[in-house]
């Protein structure tokens, strides 16, 4: 990418898990997201002064979709995997929807494209489609031309005028603030649909046949594990319908504990689990290790159930996500664009003054401390 965009010898490109700074912009990866931040890159890949903007990305004066910019109106494919540790898809979904302005207003939106592959950061590449894209792109018959090799699908392809549509008029109407409240929050939830409930058990568990038996492939890719600890233990449950859990709790617990339920951010590669960070121990670790029994799953839409809300191929621009055909009554989620990071120590040497932003909450300084801590993470 940064090669095509100052050369234009080179005629077409393909990203494969470019990260961060390139199909993924910081303002909507970093630390909130459990990616890379500014403060992450190795020193030799950009100026030192890049990692003044830790936790500070809204500053930045541009950020990595610029790229797409100026590599345009040449042909462009980004290839990523569905729970890419370093690449979230969200983040780049954000890159190519602002890259299509720039393509579009040349006159060649098909120049640019979102190519999904299952696997992480460096596996199951479909690198035949890479050439394909490239025949395509250098006008070889039977692949110049074809609409059906590379059709634009996104897997946060919402719409939120295409969804108001399909509503009841009288269901978008909230109920008046004196109504009970069971009322107002249930309109806020939505009608829950009618489903066949599972009673969980083993079946649909991460490591359904046993730690042992190499059935942990799903753990061993979103490195559920990496940490590692001896005082720390993992246990699989199955919340029924292939919702797995894990449970992480004192390996020395004899007494029962208090459950902690870890909510992650929006990091929709890597679900529960802290992504292509480099830190010592994961926030969900650290609680466990203080005497809790910690319950972590990937929420609908995240990790590994990335697909649950439009499927594994994703939908078209301006579409209505399969969720919401199969659930219309439920109220839309709101993808809110990362607009700052957490507060960070300022780093020395910076070419301008940085000021900390409130947080609306509290936060525990065991927390605190490993959001404020420059070798971890913005």
């Amino acid at each position: 990418m940064l090669a095509a965009a100052f050369d234009h010898r080179i005629t077409s490109v393909v990203s494969s898990s470019s990260g961060s700074p390139g199909m993924t912009p910081y303002r909507t990866t970093s630390a909130n997201t459990f990616a890379e931040g500014p403060g992450d890159a190795p020193s030799d890949w950009w100026l030192p002064s890049l990692s003044c903007f830790k936790g500070h990305e809204h500053r930045l004066p541009i950020d990595s979709h610029g790229l797409l910019g100026l590599i345009a109106p040449r042909p462009m494919l980004a290839s990523t995997a569905w729970t890419d540790g370093c690449e979230p898809t969200w983040a780049v979904e954000r890159a190519y929807r602002a890259g299509q302005e720039v393509y579009t207003a040349l006159g060649v939106p098909e120049h640019l494209r979102i190519l999904y592959r299952p696997g992480q950061h460096h596996g199951f590449l479909d690198v035949n489609a890479y050439f394909d894209f490239f025949d395509a792109a250098n006008g070889r018959p039977g692949f110049a031309g074809d609409p059906t090799l590379f059709p634009e699908r996104l897997l946060h392809g919402f719409d939120w005028p295409t969804w108001r549509a399909s509503q009841r008029a009288e269901d978008l109407v909230p109920p008046a603030p004196t109504a009970p409240r069971s009322e107002r929050v249930g309109w806020g939830l939505g009608t829950f649909p009618g489903t066949f409930l599972s009673a969980g058990g083993h079946y649909g568990e991460q490591c359904e046949e046993g730690p042992t038996s190499g059935g942990c492939y799903i753990a061993e890719m979103m490195t559920h594990t990496r940490f590692g600890s001896t005082t720390v233990t993992r246990a699989d449950v199955s919340m029924g319908e292939y919702i797995s859990a894990s449970v992480y709790f004192s390996a020395n617990s004899t007494e029962p504990l208090p459950v902690v339920i870890w909510m992650h951010p929006l990091s929709y590669h890597s679900g529960f689990n802290e992504g292509y960070i480099e830190s010592t121990v994961g926030v969900y670790y650290a609680i466990a290790a203080s005497g809790y029994a910690v319950v972590a799953f990937d929420a609908m839409g995240f990790g590994t159930r990335g697909f649950e809300f439009d499927g594994y191929t994703g939908s078209s621009r301006g579409g209505l996500p399969l969720f919401y055909r199969r659930y219309p009554r439920w109220p839309p989620t709101v993808n809110p664009t990362p607009r700052w990071g957490y507060p960070s120590l300022t780093p020395t040497k910076c070419p301008f003054t940085l000021k900390f932003l409130t947080l609306p909450l509290p936060i525990p300084n065991s927390i605190l401390w490993r959001l404020r801590a420059p070798t971890t993470y913005g």
